[in-house]
């Protein structure tokens, strides 16, 4: 059985619309083969080389019958954008990943509201850059900066109007 272009397995629905069978073995236009995922837990591939089996592709995992975190591996490693929901379905946060590392800009998001709570970025698995907290309102909460882990410069902290209520330096 040959696969589509495996890119295109990018939409949940596609493992149901294919028709593609929980351990089934398919192929792709270049010759590698995968072995389907498909249960009430999780669906994804895994693409087999010298008889080991790792993820590959976008990949779905649920709980309690609803999507609870999407991720796209590449031979094993997370690579790409990573989501994980709430379980009324809304975002609850997103993360980059270069080689199975974080890398890349996030986002964490308010339940209620689905308003952004954070943001920030990583480099190689360790914080690095700007970093802002919100309220729910979408106002600045704080903002501060990160080099290799650490807090540097300015932690600049504001009220829910966005009065600057307090400044503090980490230099």
């Amino acid at each position: 059985w040959t696969l589509l272009r495996h890119a295109e397995l990018s939409v949940e629905n596609t493992f149901t619309e294919l028709n593609l069978k929980n351990k089934q073995i398919i192929n792709d236009q270049k010759g590698d083969s995968y072995q389907v995922v498909h249960t009430s837990l999780e669906k994804g591939l895994l693409i087999i080389k010298e008889d080991e089996m790792e993820k590959h592709g976008r990949y779905f995992r649920y709980s309690n019958a609803k999507l609870d975190t999407e991720t796209t591996f590449l031979f094993g490693d997370k690579e790409g954008i990573e989501i994980k929901y709430f379980s009324d379905g809304k975002k609850n946060w997103e993360y980059n990943y270069s080689k199975g590392m974080k890398n890349g800009v996030y986002a964490i998001f308010y339940q209620k509201n689905g308003q952004t709570y954070q943001t920030g970025s990583y480099k190689d698995n360790i914080k690095d850059g700007e970093e802002i907290q919100y309220f729910e309102n979408g106002v600045k909460k704080q903002v501060k900066t990160y080099k290799d882990g650490k807090i540097t410069g300015k932690v600049i902290q504001y009220n829910s109007e966005g009065v600057k209520i307090s400044e503090n330096s980490y230099d």
